[in-house]
């Protein structure tokens, strides 16, 4: 059939079906011209500046030719719906040493030109670029810092991605509702936001984690506020404590007490004022959390040498808080293999698990927990191969805690559970293991017959997942 007599539905359902393959959507895209406009819609869904091996001038260059191409195509701006950003940025002094500006710094005048012509976003995502030191919002030019706080204020934006950024205003984020999906990474707000609130009095303060619960509110008596659905946060409480006091501001739009998704990272800068805000965050703001999901951090790996620095904090029990999220129905925790192998028991993570699930198993009556998932993360921290041959063994048969779990899991109050899954993840890169695949079954086998009760559960299915030997 002349694919030219196609009805434009058609054609659109089958662009649509291949939207994942970019090779198929060029050659989709040649067949003609109501073809070409549905392939635009998916080539053009993501705009993503990174910092990879080009140097600051070369990505400046390619930030000046996307400038002049929407310019040039102007209905090509109505395709893009995520806008990533990856840089790092150089202080004055740095630069009066002879350091490269970051090409965010480089190239602000068309960088600022796409994101007023990109009008359609909805996600914006901010990075800072590996192995650079962040992404200082003092470090850039006014017109730039303007531009992405009127980006991040749009009523368009539904989902917020921040990473490694510093000085960043956090009072515009929630003078608007639309915002949906939060996730803050090592990201620090501006020392003005901070100064301003340590220097109100307690009495005048917003009710946040430190005082008294926040008010109720609904959408009757405040019709212009909208609840925040998902929050993902990695260190830095100060930022989630600033954020909360926002969000209770007479200005705000965005209502933090409706949260239903929330992933926290424990160890990479998990700092004191996380300590501090973080039970009281899950009493006052957590109350109608049905996921939750606890891991090391943003990233799998993590720097080897950042593991003995004797500045790490010791293991926060409170992250493990399951008795304070009352709809709580799926839970999903990461346990990173180094935890496993620590010398120093404060950095062990697994012994609160356990205290913590028995918190929650003896609640007089059935909790809403269904799906419980415990990952083994194996993955290697440093850039060479790691051996976890020894790990997965003890692990394998620790047949005293696997008893436990059993035992935990066994009571009335997990009589909802449908499922737990022990997944013991070997599949990371540069992960280095001699067990065959003969051998990791019986580990496997070994380990459900530490937990006959879950194993005889008909509405109960238990999973060990031991992947197939990566190649190494």
């Amino acid at each position: 059939m002349d694919a030219s007599v196609l009805p434009q539905e058609l054609i659109d359902e089958i662009i649509d079906a291949a939207s994942g393959d970019l090779q198929s959507m060029g050659s989709l895209g040649l067949v003609g011209a109501r073809w070409t406009r549905r392939t635009r819609k998916h080539l053009f869904r993501i705009v993503a500046i990174k910092d990879r091996s080009d140097d600051s001038s070369n990505l400046a260059a390619r930030c000046t030719q996307l400038a002049g191409l929407l310019e040039a195509n102007r209905e090509l701006c109505e395709h893009p719906r995520e806008l990533i950003l990856h840089s790092s940025t150089v202080d004055p002094i740095a630069k009066a040493r002879g350091r490269t500006l970051g090409w965010i710094q480089v190239c602000s005048e068309d960088l600022i030109k796409v994101v007023e012509m990109l009008q359609g976003i909805s996600t914006v995502s901010l990075s800072k670029s590996k192995g650079g030191s962040g992404m200082d919002f003092a470090h850039l030019s006014y017109a730039l810092c303007a531009a992405l706080d009127s980006l991040l204020a749009r009523p368009t934006i539904t989902r917020l991605n921040l990473c490694g950024i510093r000085s960043i205003q956090l009072a515009p984020l929630v003078q608007h509702g639309s915002i949906k999906h939060i996730f803050m990474a090592f990201t620090y707000p501006s020392q003005a936001e901070v100064d301003a609130c340590n220097q109100q009095p307690d009495s005048e303060r917003p009710h946040s984690t430190t005082t008294v619960a926040p008010p109720a509110r609904s959408e009757c008596s405040v019709p212009s506020k909208k609840f925040l659905q998902t929050i993902e946060i990695s260190g830095a409480g100060v930022t989630l404590d600033l954020l909360i006091q926002a969000s209770l501001t007479a200005r705000s739009a965005l209502d933090l007490t409706q949260l239903k998704t929330v992933t926290v990272g424990h160890t990479m800068g998990w700092d004191s004022n996380m300590s501090r805000i973080w039970p009281t965050f899950l009493k006052l703001y957590c109350q109608n959390v049905e996921y939750y999901c606890v891991k090391p951090g943003p990233w799998k790996s993590v720097p080897l040498a950042s593991l003995s620095k004797a500045r790490r904090r010791a293991f926060d029990p409170a992250v493990y808080s399951f008795d304070q999220l009352p709809k709580l129905i799926k839970l999903d925790i990461e346990i990173a293999h180094y935890s496993l192998m620590s010398s120093n028991a404060n950095l062990n993570t697994w012994p609160h698990l356990w205290d913590a699930l028995d918190t929650l198993g003896s609640s007089s009556k059935p909790v809403p927990l269904r799906y419980l998932t415990l990952e083994f993360n194996f993955h290697s921290l440093a850039d060479t191969f790691f051996e976890v041959t020894h790990t997965v063994l003890e692990v394998s048969k620790c047949s005293q805690t696997w008893r436990r779990l059993d035992r935990i899991l066994s009571e009335k109050a997990f009589s909802n559970l449908d499922w737990v899954v022990v997944y013991m993840n070997l599949s990371g890169e540069r992960c280095r293991f001699d067990q065959s695949r003969e051998e990791l079954e019986e580990l496997r086998n070994g380990m459900r017959s530490y937990m006959p009760k879950l194993g005889e559960r008909n509405k109960l299915r238990v999973v060990f997942h031991l992947p197939s030997r990566a190649e190494t």
